[in-house]
């Protein structure tokens, strides 16, 4: 009794605080840039509230986009697509990788087979590249992007990648329109309200600061990943005994490769792994006399006593830099080989911009293993 009291009063004062800040809500929605029209109705505005309740599980879903945003970053920015498409993934998945809808839709960007033909992905019982990060999300934006060529309208090709261009060309029919207001009522309940959840997420990911909400980051590994490609069989247990780090965690980041291997591809497969030791991979994966060793050696790791430890990640030590005339924060990152989005996340930054004389604060690799 006690416990649904309890329940009762944190629903009605969250409830309190969220009509409190209602008015503010609203004016950030109304300012917010999106790709879709911002529209303020019940449907945006009870996500939002419902994001809000859940804290603790949307700053773990905000800390979960250290480790992925950078990826669709890269990919956006080189097929010149707008950043905030890297949204959808948070209300399709909430950023969990092994996510699996009742269509068999698989992956960060829950995609679904026929992918295999369109964008030749591998999808076997060695592969699934539909949770290959890289692969899958350049499958998914080249997809979004016919969308957006066929409609010219961001709402459409977001209701399109949802239900597919197929129920979207037959909704299209029977409201005789192309406008996404008069098509959108033919649509199936789910394509009908993922404009709202869209802009509801859109609107999280750009004002939880001003909620106070502290996004839960994962590990230092987690937050800087990078990608290596192999084209000649590799087991993951080798990737482990390479990187010095646990198997479990290799098959964490590389869920594509279900039987522990990476096969032989000529076109080439990608093994994601922490930043840190994608230098020792990369040696390794284009050296075949290496690969053809029955026993490898490995150099020991390199330990740099002289610098700071974080209690809380041994691997990586925290420094400060102070920006300089005319740099920006993509100048910075590639100086340091991490991500400008995880400078923004370490240093509470709302935009990719910074001042001369801005102080910022870095994670660096501490331990760094000699290359094979």
């Amino acid at each position: 009794m006690k416990k649904i009291l309890l329940s009762a009063l944190t629903l009605a004062l969250c409830s309190s605080l969220f009509a409190a800040s209602e008015t503010e809500v609203e004016a950030r929605l109304q300012a917010m840039s999106c790709i879709v029209p911002v529209k303020i109705e019940e449907r945006v505005t009870k996500r939002i509230k419902s994001l809000l309740h859940a804290r603790k599980d949307t700053e773990k879903l905000i800390g979960r986009t250290a480790s992925f945003f950078p990826f669709f970053d890269q990919q956006l920015k080189e097929l010149g697509l707008p950043a905030d498409l890297k949204y959808i993934t948070c209300l399709e998945t909430e950023l969990n990788n092994k996510c699996v809808s009742t269509a068999n839709a698989r992956g960060i960007w829950q995609l679904m087979s026929d992918v295999q033909e369109e964008f030749g992905l591998r999808i076997d019982a060695a592969v699934d590249e539909r949770l290959d990060l890289v692969r899958g999300t350049e499958a998914a934006l080249k997809d979004l992007k016919r969308m957006f060529n066929n409609y010219d309208n961001w709402e459409m090709a977001l209701a399109g990648y949802n239900c597919g261009a197929g129920r979207l060309g037959q909704a299209m029919k029977r409201a005789k329109s192309k406008d996404f207001d008069r098509v959108k009522k033919f649509l199936p309940e789910e394509t009908q309200n993922y404009i709202p959840k869209f802009i509801a997420f859109t609107y999280m990911m750009k004002n939880y600061r001003a909620h106070d909400l502290k996004p839960n980051l994962p590990s230092l590994d987690l937050q800087c990943l990078g990608a290596v490609k192999t084209y000649n069989f590799v087991s993951l247990s080798t990737v482990a005994n390479i990187t010095d780090l646990p198997y479990e965690f290799i098959m964490e980041l590389n869920p594509q490769y279900a039987q522990g291997y990476v096969p032989d591809n000529p076109k080439g497969h990608n093994i994601i792994v922490p930043r840190r030791v994608m230098g020792a991979l990369q040696d390794y994966v284009s050296n075949p006399d290496a690969q053809q060793q029955g026993s490898l050696v490995f150099a020991a790791m390199v330990v740099d006593v002289n610098l700071p430890q974080i209690d809380s990640d041994p691997c990586y030590f925290p420094t400060t830099y102070t920006v300089g005339s005319e740099e920006t924060l993509e100048s910075i990152a590639d100086i340091f080989n991490v991500s400008p989005y995880n400078i923004m996340l370490w240093n509470q930054l709302d935009y990719p911009s910074v001042s001369k004389g801005k102080e910022l604060t870095l994670y660096l690799p501490r331990i760094v293993p000699k290359r094979v």
